[in-house]
């Protein structure tokens, strides 16, 4: 059987271990120093919890952290023995946390003159999580205000995202390769309902195009409506979960490559037929 990347990465690259040096250098190390008082990354994000964006209703860090089910990497038993799809989700987890973190410091430690570093323990921290997300084929795109995920590495949606004048469906295109969106039907059939609405394939929607195959899947399995309730066939029927998922990332990956289409017709063509008939 055909390993995930993320089984192989388990087996090749100690991803636990990069993961536990970040916990100790965010609620372990005294890195951050105002005069004479040291502290943890830990005290001062709680220091300024609520200027946070994602504080919610939580009091503190630590409530917060409770919240997203954070996976603490000193708990063996959060670890040991999990297959590589929970391994991986709660690794991610993680990380995207930690991203979320960083970032926020980044935006406020300018504005008190009185903050001074460990640097030869601050400045790890961003080798550190570089180094994972290269590793685990990801990124992190901002989602709005001080908001992180971290989605699977895909250059094409990335260039649909940022030409996307409407916020909404640039941030549907991002979340469809979130971790936490794999496996979940429900979630991965609204992402692609947001997309479809109002999709304007215009004159792509021609037979044979990616435009035209993706309303087509759209249209033809129970993603837009219920084909059953319409006396219709689904070519999802007698289907597993997991046959039903590649559809559905069939269908986004038909929208990645429909908007290009667009794009080439609408942007690119045009300026080649300028330069090749030039007036």
């Amino acid at each position: 059987m055909r390993k995930s990347i993320h089984e192989v990465l388990i087996q090749t690259y100690d991803i636990l271990s990069e993961l536990n040096k970040l916990q100790q250098l965010f609620f372990e190390n005294k890195i951050i120093a105002r005069r004479a008082n040291k502290m943890t990354i830990e005290n001062y994000i709680d220091e300024r919890f609520f200027l946070w964006s994602q504080s919610g209703t939580c009091l503190n860090l630590r409530e917060y952290m409770s919240r997203i089910h954070y996976a603490d990497t000193q708990n063996a038993d959060l670890w040991k023995d999990v297959d590589a799809d929970l391994f991986s989700e709660r690794a991610l987890s993680n990380l995207e946390f930690y991203y979320n973190i960083y970032k926020f410091i980044g935006t406020h430690i300018y504005a008190d003159d009185n903050l001074q570093f460990e640097l030869s323990l601050y400045l790890p921290i961003e080798s550190i999580i570089e180094a994972l997300m290269d590793q685990l084929s990801v990124q992190a795109v901002n989602v709005g205000k001080d908001k992180y995920i971290v989605v699977s590495s895909n250059d094409e949606a990335v260039a649909i995202a940022e030409n996307e004048f409407d916020q909404s469906k640039s941030v549907a295109v991002l979340k469809f390769n979130h971790f936490k969106v794999s496996g979940d039907l429900e979630a991965k059939r609204q992402i692609l309902m947001k997309l479809y609405h109002d999709f304007d394939a215009g004159q792509q929607r021609e037979k044979g195009t990616a435009a035209d195959d993706f309303c087509y899947i759209m249209n033809s399995a129970n993603i837009r409506h219920n084909n059953s309730e319409r006396n219709g066939h689904s070519i999802t029927d007698g289907m597993s979960p997991d046959q039903i998922e590649n559809v559905y990332n069939c269908a986004y990956r038909l929208y990645l490559k429909a908007k290009f289409d667009i794009e080439y017709m609408n942007e690119l063509k045009p300026m080649v037929d300028q330069y090749k008939n030039p007036t």
